[in-house]
């Protein structure tokens, strides 16, 4: 065979025009519409799953919050003989903060600083200052007082705004601190002061309503005994739905105390709210169950919530 004959097979860059496919660029007005729409489905699923797991979270933190208080509670009446914090009056020019149950079942007139008021005697168990000290701090600067927006043992996390309600009588609320009246330090209970106070988890105030409870080992049936209930913050947190909707939407909230009647309903689907019982433990309870009488006019339930330890809860 001759050698050096010519080849048909070309080596080289191919000729334009010869061979090429067009190259498309991005994509056509369709296919960024099914990618629009799928991005649109999955928010649409993952949204709900999400606000789901964020309101899961703050029912944690709350539940825990309540059980480090109710703890700290336990601890001091520990290292006191037994003896309990004092509960504090309804901080209404009337009954100021500061005026507590005394051992007779007499009110007993104290200062915003007394370090046996529940809101002091509680906080160095748990690590913090008497809430006192963080008020003072707070008046003075702005600073040391926790509310709303901060992650606080003192805070529920769901708590949106502090509102005062209709019967909230001379309280006025402040950058969604409750300013509440009690008898100012070095006046030996006599006096006025307003004092900021943003706290969720509060003393069962029925507690000493029949007969005034001095140490803990009182309570006999502790693992029913409400200690420390989980507070409305607002009378709007009551569902409009809700049966008791009128009945509790009046009742003050300008207090460090708290009952059935104003317990809340912040959590799941706004149903109900977390109690510390005198035993240490926390459960969860609803605001319905716990608003309907269980015997007469008597709100105490053996199986849910003792209010009143020694007498009918009205």
């Amino acid at each position: 065979m001759a050698q050096g004959c010519a080849s048909n097979k070309s080596y080289g860059r191919p000729t334009a025009g010869i061979g090429i496919r067009s190259v498309r660029a991005g994509f056509t007005l369709v296919e960024l519409l099914v990618v629009i729409g799928i991005i649109a489905l999955l928010i649409s699923i993952l949204l709900p799953v999400l606000g789901k797991a964020r309101e899961a979270a703050k029912e944690v933190m709350c539940e825990s919050n309540i059980r480090q208080i109710g703890l700290g509670f336990i601890m001091y009446t520990d290292a006191n003989k037994g003896v309990i914090p004092g509960d504090g009056g309804d901080g209404t020019f009337t009954s100021a903060i500061t005026t507590c149950t005394g051992p007779n079942g007499l009110p007993l007139n104290l200062t915003w600083d007394h370090t046996s008021l529940w809101w002091n005697a509680i906080p160095p168990y748990i690590g913090q200052k008497p809430y006192y000290d963080m008020q003072t701090g707070y008046m003075a600067h702005r600073i040391g007082l926790d509310g709303i927006n901060d992650r606080s043992v003192w805070v529920c996390p769901s708590v949106i705004a502090v509102v005062a309600a209709p019967t909230d009588t001379g309280i006025t609320v402040v950058d969604n601190f409750m300013m509440l009246n009690g008898a100012p330090a070095g006046q030996n209970g006599a006096g006025n002061e307003k004092r900021p106070v943003c706290i969720s988890y509060v003393l069962n105030s029925k507690l000493n309503a029949t007969q005034s409870v001095e140490k803990l080992t009182q309570l006999k049936n502790s693992s029913m005994v409400a200690l420390i209930v989980e507070k409305r913050m607002s009378p709007n947190e009551i569902p409009a739905s809700d049966s008791y909707h009128d009945q509790l939407y009046q009742k003050n909230l300008g207090q460090l105390k708290a009952e059935h009647k104003r317990f809340t309903s912040r959590h799941r689907n706004h149903t109900g709210g977390f109690c510390c019982f005198a035993d240490g433990h926390v459960g969860f309870l609803s605001l319905d169950e716990i608003n309907f009488p269980y015997f007469g006019s008597d709100y105490n339930n053996p199986t849910k919530a003792i209010w009143d330890p020694f007498g009918p809860a009205s």
